[in-house]
């Protein structure tokens, strides 16, 4: 099943705060890509951990579960 992250945008800035009035609430929908299905995360070289290496993020260590804002699906996924 997809995962998505849900971020609700105020399209109009100026309706006063703590206003009942939704009308201009609209819901973003972006799918989750997880470390373990990125294109930019590779197998930690010389480890016995699951850690995985990100490329994007100049090489820093994440967990397959993780996922960020940059992931990019690989090919074949």
């Amino acid at each position: 099943m997809a995962e998505y992250v849900c971020e609700l945008t105020d399209d109009y800035p100026d309706v006063p705060f703590g206003s009942d009035d939704y009308s201009g609430t609209v819901e973003r929908r972006e799918r989750i890509v997880r470390c373990r299905d990125c294109r930019y995360a590779e197998p930690m070289p010389l480890s016995f951990s699951d850690l995985l290496i990100c490329a994007y993020l100049d090489d820093m260590s994440v967990e397959p579960e993780g996922f960020c804002a940059w992931g990019e699906k690989r090919n074949g996924n």
